[in-house]
């Protein structure tokens, strides 16, 4: 009987899903990455994953701080924002 080999991608994929598996970190834990301008004025230099965080008078500014995050494939949402256009937030 031949054993095929195992094929390279399918066990760099294991390796990897073994990896983030042994690594368990809580949503609080981690934060949301944020642009190097506004990385100093936040606490832990990003914002904490699941929290919420309200900003006043300035739509730029909210999706300023989300771009970011949006920009490395994680989600982000607005509430309240009826005016928000998904041209204004591409």
């Amino acid at each position: 009987m031949v054993v095929p080999s195992p094929d390279p991608a399918r066990q760099a994929l294991r390796d990897q899903l073994a990896a983030r598996l042994q690594e368990p970190a809580l949503a609080g834990e981690r934060l949301l990455p944020v642009a190097e301008a506004f990385a100093g004025l936040l606490p832990g230099r990003g914002i904490r994953r699941g929290s919420v965080t309200t900003v006043t008078q300035s739509q730029a500014l909210a999706l300023a701080l989300v771009a970011e995050a949006s920009r490395s494939g994680l989600w982000v949402s607005a509430v309240g924002l009826d005016d928000l256009g998904i041209v204004a937030a591409a």
